[in-house]
């Protein structure tokens, strides 16, 4: 809220000057409700017995992922929505289970925020090799 008003003394105009920047201060170190949040899968595309993924889940001040990353105000809690292709545990580690997409979802439990990326199974690669025996005479 603007305030119109005239300082004649320097040194109340000094003083007030020091307030209002330590109000900004303090007020820049209140906590922030998060707007928004964001996940990410790590990679994004894994396959069948080989190396899981890892969702990010990320609160943010501003919409659409904007403005500064907050801490998550509650516990998150993860899902698939294709279990039968994917699972994903309470840390956010992603488990292949068959080839296919699945979509995992983060939610912040005290706020609702949610986010969500898609995952997708590639079939189990066969790992094989061939080698050729020589005999010497």
């Amino acid at each position: 809220m603007p305030f119109d008003f005239t300082v004649e003394d320097h040194e109340t105009h000094r003083l007030l000057c020091e307030v209002i920047e330590l109000l900004r201060h303090i007020l820049h170190r209140l906590p922030q409700h998060p707007k928004s949040a964001t996940g990410e899968l790590m990679p994004a595309t894994i396959s069948v017995g080989g190396n899981g993924a890892t969702f990010t889940f990320k609160e943010w001040s501003g919409p659409n992922g904007s403005g500064h990353e907050l801490p998550p105000a509650g516990p998150v809690s993860y899902t698939s929505d294709t279990p039968a292709v994917a699972t994903v545990d309470a840390s956010g580690q992603v488990t292949a289970v068959a080839a296919g997409n699945a979509t995992i979802t983060g939610t912040d439990s005290a706020n609702g925020l949610s986010a969500s990326d898609m995952l997708t199974v590639s079939p189990e690669v066969a790992v094989s090799a061939t080698g050729v025996l020589t005999a010497n005479p």
